[in-house]
């Protein structure tokens, strides 16, 4: 959802030298220099050199030359700025930063088209940072119309490269998980082995959760059996170029900003655990653990079917080769998709743990 924007068009087609200087300093200026509290942050530097963009288009229309009317000529400010979120006040600036995140994280062709000017105006502006701001502005009006050919174009809309090309191929990708993450109760939580240099390797996703490489391959191999052919992490569902929250203490590592799916990741997480620890035989706690977890799930799940069936039949010894576990996690699962429906009543004890 985009935030909201700064000034209707219509109103800033008549927009003179002064009420532009007064709308970029008043609706598009960072009053509290954020970055200046939390450099660290990775979306401030964008917020930063956007800054020192629009500082100069304020330079350049306080001199009030020919140069302030070439930005005006053929609407070039309108076209950049209409549209783009305003953040003059504390509740605007906090939802501007979200949308800077999702800017920042998302494969390129699905950025919205201002999304995509804000990155190459911050792009251009860290490249030549004192060029002519009129050649600029004139810069950042014109990449918008390759772009969305490009992000429009068939191919890219039938095919969605985020998983295969961007999550894989790319900075966002899966990577050998290094330091402290990679001790994470050192074994997968995933299908229990200890983590080793091989096939085990522990690997982090974009979203942060550790498991080991041969778990992040059978989560990709089944996502893609999927309606969606989605990949999203086990643990919180997070999906490739989704915004994270870089500021979490989860002792899995760094979780969605989407935090209302947290309630439902870690009640699938302590299912495909207990199926873990209580196998057939033991069906019993099992039943009672998961009764008591009803009401939880019932207000929880907000995934279609297919989803939630590949967090628990996707992700477990053994799940693939139809044994007695991949019949546990599916009846499961049938009962999840029964609560969603409103077809179950509170209680697990049908299920054949």
């Amino acid at each position: 959802m985009e935030p909201s924007t700064s000034l209707p068009m219509r109103n800033m087609f008549d927009f003179t030298v002064e009420d532009w200087i007064i709308h970029l300093e008043t609706r598009c200026l960072f009053d509290h220099r954020p970055w200046m509290l939390n450099p660290s942050v990775p979306h401030y530097k964008t917020m930063q050199i956007f800054q020192a963009f629009t500082d100069r288009v304020i330079a350049a229309l306080r001199r009030n030359d020919d140069a302030a009317r070439a930005l005006l000529h053929d609407d070039k400010l309108l076209n950049i700025c209409a549209g783009l979120p305003c953040f003059d006040t504390e509740g605007q600036d906090m939802t501007f930063r979200k949308w800077i995140k999702e800017a920042i994280l998302k494969y390129p062709h699905r950025r919205t088209p201002k999304q995509h000017l804000w990155l190459f105006i911050v792009d251009l502006q860290e490249a030549t940072p004192t060029g002519d701001i009129v050649l600029a502005v004139q810069q950042a009006v014109d990449c918008l119309d390759p772009w969305m050919n490009s992000a429009w174009d068939t191919e890219n809309l039938l095919v969605d490269p985020d998983d295969r090309d961007y999550f894989f191929h790319s900075e966002h990708t899966v990577e050998d998980a290094v330091g402290e993450r990679c001790e994470i109760n050192g074994s997968c939580p995933i299908c229990a082995n200890d983590f080793d240099e091989g096939i085990h390797r522990p690997q982090q996703g974009r979203c942060g959760h550790v498991y080991c490489r041969q778990c992040f391959q059978n989560t990709l191999k089944h996502a893609m059996k999927t309606a969606e052919a989605k990949y999203t992490c086990a643990f919180c569902l997070c999906e490739p170029g989704q915004s994270i929250c870089f500021t979490s203490d989860s002792p899995f590592g760094l979780l969605p900003v989407h935090y209302w799916t947290l309630p439902l990741a870690l009640t699938l997480l302590l299912v495909i655990v207990l199926l873990r620890l209580f196998p057939i035989a033991r069906a019993a706690p099992t039943s009672l653990v998961l009764t008591a977890l009803f009401s939880r799930l019932k207000d929880g799940i907000t995934y279609e079917n297919d989803r939630i069936s590949s967090k628990l039949a996707g992700h477990m010894p053994g799940s693939t080769d139809g044994g007695a576990r991949t019949r546990s996690a599916m009846r499961v699962a049938a009962v999840l998709r029964q609560i969603r429906t409103g077809s179950a009543f509170g209680t697990f004890d049908h299920c054949d743990m």
